[in-house]
């Protein structure tokens, strides 16, 4: 889902629901179409784009992960969802501006993805017994 152009919260105020149309529709998409499982990968914006604050980036995961964990609730597609990329400060290197660096506490996504994952985990873990 990562854009070829920079974005900016200020510029585009459409991105939210673009967002959540774009994965929604996925989602959609490999249950009617395919009848598969989906992972919504690489999604994010990059740190260097004009306008972005954590804020800003929560938002657009806090999306993305609505919508899988909706249709994961309800029996759809939604499998999961795979942020590109998760780094340590020993890896601070290899930053390209999607990074998420899960070490730092002041970073207000780290309960946000922990929370995620914890709900996802328990969708699925219901399926199975």
């Amino acid at each position: 889902m990562k854009k070829n152009t920079r974005i900016s919260q200020t510029d585009t105020p459409d991105y939210l629901p673009f967002v959540k149309n774009w994965t929604n529709i996925h989602i959609e998409d490999s249950l009617t179409q395919l009848n598969m499982p989906v992972l919504i990968e690489e999604f994010g914006i990059n740190s260097h784009d004009l306008g972005y604050n954590q804020t800003w980036r929560q938002m657009i995961m806090e999306v993305v992960y609505e919508a899988i964990l909706d249709s994961a609730k309800n029996q759809g597609s939604g499998a999961g969802g795979l942020f590109w990329q998760q780094l340590t400060d020993e890896m601070e290197n290899f930053a390209d501006g999607y990074e998420i660096i899960l070490n730092q506490a002041s970073d207000p996504v780290n309960a946000l993805i922990y929370n995620q994952s914890r709900a996802i985990n328990a969708v699925h873990r219901a399926r199975c017994i």
